[in-house]
Protein backbone atom coordinates (compact mmCIF):
# COMPACT_ATOMS: atom_id res chain seq x y z
CA UNK A 1 0.00 0.00 0.00
CA UNK A 2 1.43 3.49 -1.08
CA UNK A 3 1.77 6.60 0.59
CA UNK A 4 -1.41 7.91 -0.73
CA UNK A 5 -3.53 5.10 0.76
CA UNK A 6 -2.40 4.83 4.03
CA UNK A 7 -3.08 8.54 4.11
CA UNK A 8 -6.63 8.06 3.31
CA UNK A 9 -6.65 4.92 5.68
CA UNK A 10 -5.76 7.30 8.75
CA UNK A 11 -8.46 10.05 7.68
CA UNK A 12 -10.85 7.41 8.09
CA UNK A 13 -10.25 7.24 11.65
CA UNK A 14 -9.29 3.48 12.55
CA UNK A 15 -9.70 2.14 15.96
CA UNK A 16 -6.29 0.35 15.02
CA UNK A 17 -3.72 1.36 13.14
CA UNK A 18 -0.24 -1.33 12.82
CA UNK A 19 2.69 0.28 11.09
CA UNK A 20 6.26 1.02 11.58
CA UNK A 21 7.69 3.62 13.70
CA UNK A 22 9.10 5.48 10.20
CA UNK A 23 6.15 5.45 8.29
CA UNK A 24 3.83 6.22 10.69
CA UNK A 25 6.68 9.26 11.41
CA UNK A 26 5.89 10.30 7.82
CA UNK A 27 2.64 10.22 7.89
CA UNK A 28 2.61 12.63 11.15
CA UNK A 29 4.92 15.09 9.27
CA UNK A 30 2.98 15.23 5.93
CA UNK A 31 -1.05 14.57 7.81
CA UNK A 32 -1.44 18.22 9.03
CA UNK A 33 -4.51 18.45 11.58
CA UNK A 34 -6.60 15.31 9.82
CA UNK A 35 -5.84 13.16 12.61
CA UNK A 36 -3.51 12.37 15.48
CA UNK A 37 -2.76 10.37 18.34
CA UNK A 38 -4.50 12.63 20.67
CA UNK A 39 -7.19 9.96 22.03
CA UNK A 40 -4.98 7.17 21.92
CA UNK A 41 -5.77 4.31 25.00
CA UNK A 42 -2.97 1.30 23.97
CA UNK A 43 -0.32 1.91 22.31
CA UNK A 44 1.87 -2.17 21.66
CA UNK A 45 5.58 -2.30 21.15
CA UNK A 46 6.46 -5.54 18.98
CA UNK A 47 9.62 -6.98 19.01
CA UNK A 48 10.44 -4.42 21.77
CA UNK A 49 13.84 -6.07 21.84
CA UNK A 50 14.55 -3.98 17.63
CA UNK A 51 12.26 -1.02 18.46
CA UNK A 52 14.25 0.00 21.73
CA UNK A 53 17.69 0.47 19.80
CA UNK A 54 18.86 3.67 18.96
CA UNK A 55 17.87 2.57 15.39
CA UNK A 56 14.31 3.56 16.06
CA UNK A 57 14.88 5.74 19.12
CA UNK A 58 14.08 9.48 16.90
CA UNK A 59 10.98 8.13 15.64
CA UNK A 60 9.48 6.71 18.54
CA UNK A 61 10.63 9.31 20.63
CA UNK A 62 8.47 11.70 17.69
CA UNK A 63 5.28 9.23 18.19
CA UNK A 64 5.51 8.93 22.22
CA UNK A 65 5.58 12.85 22.17
CA UNK A 66 2.36 12.97 20.43
CA UNK A 67 0.22 10.45 22.47
CA UNK A 68 -1.62 11.19 25.62
CA UNK A 69 0.31 10.56 29.02
CA UNK A 70 -2.62 7.93 30.80
CA UNK A 71 -2.52 5.55 28.08
CA UNK A 72 -1.66 1.39 28.68
CA UNK A 73 2.18 0.89 27.10
CA UNK A 74 2.52 -3.00 26.20
CA UNK A 75 5.93 -4.45 25.26
CA UNK A 76 6.58 -7.79 23.66
CA UNK A 77 9.64 -9.24 22.95
CA UNK A 78 11.08 -12.90 22.74
CA UNK A 79 14.90 -11.74 23.41
CA UNK A 80 15.68 -10.02 26.98
CA UNK A 81 18.16 -7.21 26.00
CA UNK A 82 20.03 -4.89 28.33
CA UNK A 83 17.19 -2.34 27.21
CA UNK A 84 14.46 -4.59 28.15
CA UNK A 85 15.45 -5.03 31.52
CA UNK A 86 16.44 -1.41 32.33
CA UNK A 87 13.19 -0.65 31.16
CA UNK A 88 11.55 -3.31 33.29
CA UNK A 89 13.52 -2.64 36.48
CA UNK A 90 13.08 1.48 36.41
CA UNK A 91 11.77 3.30 39.39
CA UNK A 92 8.41 4.81 38.02
CA UNK A 93 7.56 8.11 38.22
CA UNK A 94 5.16 9.09 40.78
CA UNK A 95 1.65 8.18 40.76
CA UNK A 96 2.91 5.46 38.40
CA UNK A 97 2.60 1.75 38.65
CA UNK A 98 5.98 -0.44 38.41
CA UNK A 99 6.09 -2.66 34.92
CA UNK A 100 4.39 -5.71 35.20
CA UNK A 101 6.27 -8.30 33.34
CA UNK A 102 5.54 -11.73 32.66
CA UNK A 103 8.35 -13.94 31.56
CA UNK A 104 7.36 -17.38 29.87
CA UNK A 105 9.09 -20.58 30.30
CA UNK A 106 12.88 -20.43 29.20
CA UNK A 107 12.70 -22.43 26.21
CA UNK A 108 14.46 -22.28 22.58
CA UNK A 109 13.94 -25.26 20.52
CA UNK A 110 14.43 -25.41 17.11
CA UNK A 111 12.36 -28.35 14.72
CA UNK A 112 13.68 -31.66 14.79
CA UNK A 113 12.85 -31.44 11.00
CA UNK A 114 16.19 -28.96 10.71
CA UNK A 115 19.43 -29.92 10.00
CA UNK A 116 21.71 -27.59 11.43
CA UNK A 117 25.81 -27.28 10.68
CA UNK A 118 28.23 -25.26 10.58
CA UNK A 119 31.40 -24.49 8.35
CA UNK A 120 34.98 -23.42 10.21
CA UNK A 121 37.12 -21.18 7.57
CA UNK A 122 38.18 -18.06 8.02
CA UNK A 123 36.33 -14.86 7.61
CA UNK A 124 38.08 -13.81 4.26
CA UNK A 125 38.07 -16.71 2.46
CA UNK A 126 33.86 -17.40 2.87
CA UNK A 127 32.78 -16.66 -0.49
CA UNK A 128 34.03 -19.81 -2.71
CA UNK A 129 32.59 -21.72 -0.36
CA UNK A 130 29.51 -19.99 0.03
CA UNK A 131 29.04 -20.28 -3.84
CA UNK A 132 29.96 -23.66 -4.17
CA UNK A 133 27.35 -24.99 -1.41
CA UNK A 134 24.84 -23.11 -3.21
CA UNK A 135 25.60 -24.40 -6.48
CA UNK A 136 25.54 -28.18 -4.64
CA UNK A 137 22.90 -28.43 -1.87
CA UNK A 138 22.63 -31.32 -0.30
CA UNK A 139 20.33 -34.17 -1.58
CA UNK A 140 17.67 -33.58 1.41
CA UNK A 141 17.12 -30.12 0.30
CA UNK A 142 17.95 -29.83 -3.90
CA UNK A 143 14.69 -31.36 -5.08
CA UNK A 144 13.30 -27.79 -3.64
CA UNK A 145 14.83 -26.06 -6.63
CA UNK A 146 12.09 -24.13 -8.18
CA UNK A 147 12.30 -23.26 -11.68
CA UNK A 148 11.99 -19.65 -11.57
CA UNK A 149 10.14 -17.85 -14.45
CA UNK A 150 12.23 -14.48 -16.04
CA UNK A 151 12.49 -11.30 -14.29
CA UNK A 152 11.19 -8.89 -15.65
CA UNK A 153 13.64 -6.42 -18.21
CA UNK A 154 15.05 -3.12 -16.19
CA UNK A 155 13.00 0.01 -16.92
CA UNK A 156 15.51 2.13 -16.73
CA UNK A 157 19.68 2.09 -17.66
CA UNK A 158 22.07 1.37 -14.40
CA UNK A 159 24.25 3.54 -13.90
CA UNK A 160 27.68 3.92 -15.25
CA UNK A 161 30.57 2.44 -13.51
CA UNK A 162 34.36 2.39 -14.59
CA UNK A 163 34.27 -1.13 -17.09
CA UNK A 164 37.86 -0.91 -18.14
CA UNK A 165 38.59 -3.68 -15.46
CA UNK A 166 35.42 -5.59 -15.81
CA UNK A 167 34.97 -8.88 -17.28
CA UNK A 168 31.23 -9.72 -17.99
CA UNK A 169 29.48 -11.38 -15.64
CA UNK A 170 27.93 -14.89 -15.51
CA UNK A 171 25.48 -16.24 -17.88
CA UNK A 172 22.41 -17.51 -15.32
CA UNK A 173 21.87 -19.99 -17.64
CA UNK A 174 24.89 -21.69 -17.23
CA UNK A 175 24.51 -21.84 -13.31
CA UNK A 176 22.30 -23.99 -11.91
CA UNK A 177 19.96 -21.78 -9.10
CA UNK A 178 19.85 -23.10 -5.92
CA UNK A 179 16.55 -23.54 -3.46
CA UNK A 180 15.37 -21.14 -1.98
CA UNK A 181 17.97 -19.82 0.37
CA UNK A 182 18.14 -16.82 3.05
CA UNK A 183 21.63 -15.79 3.44
CA UNK A 184 21.91 -13.41 6.90
CA UNK A 185 24.30 -10.92 7.38
CA UNK A 186 25.16 -8.41 10.10
CA UNK A 187 25.56 -4.92 7.71
CA UNK A 188 23.75 -3.47 5.25
CA UNK A 189 26.34 -3.51 3.02
CA UNK A 190 27.31 -7.04 3.58
CA UNK A 191 23.70 -7.45 2.11
CA UNK A 192 24.17 -5.32 -0.77
CA UNK A 193 27.74 -6.73 -1.65
CA UNK A 194 26.88 -10.38 -1.70
CA UNK A 195 23.53 -9.63 -4.19
CA UNK A 196 26.31 -8.26 -6.32
CA UNK A 197 28.94 -10.91 -5.84
CA UNK A 198 26.53 -14.18 -6.47
CA UNK A 199 24.72 -11.88 -9.69
CA UNK A 200 28.18 -11.51 -11.11
CA UNK A 201 28.69 -15.62 -10.72
CA UNK A 202 25.78 -15.87 -12.42
CA UNK A 203 23.08 -16.15 -9.41
CA UNK A 204 19.75 -14.95 -9.16
CA UNK A 205 19.84 -12.94 -5.70
CA UNK A 206 18.36 -9.80 -3.93
CA UNK A 207 18.92 -7.64 -0.96
CA UNK A 208 16.70 -6.29 1.77
CA UNK A 209 18.40 -4.25 4.42
CA UNK A 210 17.42 -0.49 5.89
CA UNK A 211 18.97 1.27 3.06
CA UNK A 212 16.65 0.57 0.74
CA UNK A 213 13.11 2.76 0.29
CA UNK A 214 10.34 0.87 1.02
CA UNK A 215 9.42 0.76 -2.14
CA UNK A 216 12.77 -1.23 -2.90
CA UNK A 217 12.13 -3.90 0.09
CA UNK A 218 9.01 -4.90 -0.87
CA UNK A 219 10.13 -5.27 -4.26
CA UNK A 220 13.38 -7.44 -3.13
CA UNK A 221 11.10 -9.23 -0.70
CA UNK A 222 8.36 -10.31 -3.68
CA UNK A 223 11.26 -11.28 -6.23
CA UNK A 224 12.31 -13.67 -3.86
CA UNK A 225 8.65 -14.91 -2.42
CA UNK A 226 7.09 -15.22 -6.21
CA UNK A 227 10.78 -17.07 -7.30
CA UNK A 228 12.24 -14.93 -9.90
CA UNK A 229 15.22 -14.93 -7.55
CA UNK A 230 16.14 -17.98 -5.10
CA UNK A 231 18.49 -16.07 -2.77
CA UNK A 232 17.27 -13.37 -0.83
CA UNK A 233 20.56 -11.49 1.59
CA UNK A 234 19.37 -9.73 4.49
CA UNK A 235 20.28 -8.10 7.66
CA UNK A 236 18.00 -9.17 10.67
CA UNK A 237 15.05 -7.23 9.70
CA UNK A 238 13.66 -10.73 7.47
CA UNK A 239 14.22 -12.84 10.94
CA UNK A 240 11.24 -11.64 12.07
CA UNK A 241 7.70 -11.35 11.11
CA UNK A 242 7.79 -11.72 7.52
CA UNK A 243 5.21 -13.98 5.27
CA UNK A 244 8.02 -16.09 3.47
CA UNK A 245 6.89 -19.72 2.53
CA UNK A 246 9.26 -22.85 1.80
CA UNK A 247 12.31 -21.64 2.23
CA UNK A 248 15.11 -24.04 2.33
CA UNK A 249 17.92 -23.12 2.97
CA UNK A 250 18.87 -20.62 5.56
CA UNK A 251 23.32 -18.91 6.05
CA UNK A 252 24.52 -17.10 8.71
CA UNK A 253 27.26 -15.85 6.93
CA UNK A 254 27.96 -13.37 10.04
CA UNK A 255 27.46 -15.83 13.08
CA UNK A 256 24.37 -13.96 15.18
CA UNK A 257 26.04 -12.29 18.37
CA UNK A 258 22.77 -13.73 20.38
CA UNK A 259 21.26 -17.00 20.74
CA UNK A 260 17.72 -15.53 20.26
CA UNK A 261 18.70 -14.18 16.95
CA UNK A 262 20.12 -17.89 15.88
CA UNK A 263 16.76 -19.01 16.47
CA UNK A 264 14.96 -16.71 14.68
CA UNK A 265 17.23 -16.95 11.76
CA UNK A 266 17.11 -20.84 11.50
CA UNK A 267 13.35 -20.40 11.86
CA UNK A 268 12.53 -19.04 8.10
CA UNK A 269 13.02 -22.73 7.47
CA UNK A 270 11.98 -26.39 8.32
CA UNK A 271 8.34 -25.30 8.80
CA UNK A 272 4.86 -26.93 8.80
CA UNK A 273 6.74 -30.59 8.95
CA UNK A 274 9.30 -30.04 6.08
CA UNK A 275 12.93 -30.35 5.84
CA UNK A 276 15.35 -27.56 5.96
CA UNK A 277 18.82 -26.69 6.61
CA UNK A 278 21.05 -23.95 8.05
CA UNK A 279 24.84 -23.76 7.46
CA UNK A 280 26.22 -21.04 9.46
CA UNK A 281 30.12 -19.44 8.89
CA UNK A 282 32.15 -19.50 11.87
CA UNK A 283 35.24 -18.05 11.86
CA UNK A 284 38.22 -17.05 13.90
CA UNK A 285 36.23 -14.81 15.76
CA UNK A 286 33.04 -17.06 16.40
CA UNK A 287 33.56 -19.72 18.89
CA UNK A 288 32.31 -18.21 22.30
CA UNK A 289 28.93 -17.44 20.02
CA UNK A 290 28.05 -20.92 18.77
CA UNK A 291 28.76 -22.36 22.29
CA UNK A 292 26.57 -20.12 23.56
CA UNK A 293 24.02 -20.50 20.61
CA UNK A 294 24.24 -24.84 21.27
CA UNK A 295 23.41 -24.36 25.19
CA UNK A 296 20.74 -22.44 24.60
CA UNK A 297 19.06 -24.70 21.57
CA UNK A 298 20.35 -27.95 23.51
CA UNK A 299 21.82 -29.38 20.47
CA UNK A 300 25.48 -29.75 18.57
CA UNK A 301 25.93 -28.00 15.56
CA UNK A 302 27.80 -31.29 13.24
CA UNK A 303 30.38 -29.36 11.31
CA UNK A 304 29.90 -29.28 7.38
CA UNK A 305 33.07 -30.93 5.14
CA UNK A 306 32.70 -29.51 1.85
CA UNK A 307 35.48 -31.25 -1.02
CA UNK A 308 38.36 -28.23 -0.68
CA UNK A 309 39.45 -29.33 -4.49
CA UNK A 310 35.92 -28.73 -5.79
CA UNK A 311 35.89 -25.23 -3.56
CA UNK A 312 38.89 -24.34 -4.91
CA UNK A 313 37.94 -24.68 -8.70
CA UNK A 314 35.62 -21.67 -8.63
CA UNK A 315 38.52 -19.44 -6.97
CA UNK A 316 39.40 -17.39 -9.89
CA UNK A 317 35.74 -16.44 -10.87
CA UNK A 318 34.61 -16.05 -7.20
CA UNK A 319 37.88 -13.75 -6.64
CA UNK A 320 36.87 -11.91 -10.05
CA UNK A 321 33.42 -11.15 -8.56
CA UNK A 322 34.52 -9.81 -5.27
CA UNK A 323 36.09 -7.43 -7.43
CA UNK A 324 33.46 -6.46 -9.45
CA UNK A 325 30.75 -6.64 -6.27
CA UNK A 326 33.35 -3.98 -4.49
CA UNK A 327 33.83 -1.58 -6.66
CA UNK A 328 30.19 -1.15 -8.26
CA UNK A 329 29.60 -0.12 -4.42
CA UNK A 330 32.19 1.93 -4.53
CA UNK A 331 31.05 3.75 -7.60
CA UNK A 332 27.46 3.43 -6.03
CA UNK A 333 28.71 5.57 -3.04
CA UNK A 334 26.35 2.79 -1.03
CA UNK A 335 25.20 4.18 2.14
CA UNK A 336 27.15 7.46 1.98
CA UNK A 337 23.28 9.08 2.16
CA UNK A 338 22.29 6.97 5.52
CA UNK A 339 23.67 5.65 8.51
CA UNK A 340 21.40 3.02 9.82
CA UNK A 341 23.01 -0.34 10.88
CA UNK A 342 20.02 -2.75 10.00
Amino acid sequence: MDMMEQALELGRRPHVVVATPGRLVDHMNSSGNEWSLSRLRFLVLDEADRLLTDTFAEDLAKILSKTPKERQTCLFTATWTPAVENLADATPQPGKQKPFVYRMTDSVETVGTLKQHYLLVPSHVREPYLFYALCNPPESIAHMRVAPPEPAKPSRKPKKVNKAFRPAKVDEDSVKQPPPTMIFVSKPRTAAYLAKLLQTLGIRATALHSRLKQREGLNSLNLFRSRVVPVLISTDVGARGLDIADVALVVNWDFPSAPEEYTHRVGRTARAGRNGMAISFVTERDEEKIHKVEARIGTSLTELSLPEDKVLEGLNAVSTAKRIANMELHDSEFGKARGSSC
